[in-house]
């Protein structure tokens, strides 16, 4: 039996911390390689989150980062997931 997706949904994963956030102006670029937030202390090398973004992409979904309103950020990645329902399966 060959496998056939039903149907293309999307898997979302979502990390938040509790932290002080990024800086506004900042946002945009913080999944451009090498870089660092302005005044971030020393060591990294500002690749991390440019491997996320490019490991999502190559899967063909996205990351997004947003502030939470109470301090702290949000990571959300989105990856299209094919889902196939048991029910149709039958004994080989």
């Amino acid at each position: 039996m060959e496998y056939e997706p039903d149907k293309i949904m999307t898997c979302v994963i979502s990390i938040a911390d509790d932290g002080h956030g990024f800086p506004e102006a900042e946002i945009e670029k913080v999944f451009d390689k090498f870089y660092r937030l302005q005044h971030s202390k020393t060591g990294g090398t500002g690749l991390g989150l440019s491997i996320v973004k490019g490991f999502a992409e190559a899967q063909g979904g996205k990351v997004s980062l947003e502030n939470k309103p109470e301090g702290g950020a949000i990571f959300t990645i989105y990856f299209p997931a094919a889902v196939m329902h048991t029910k149709n399966i039958g004994n080989e």
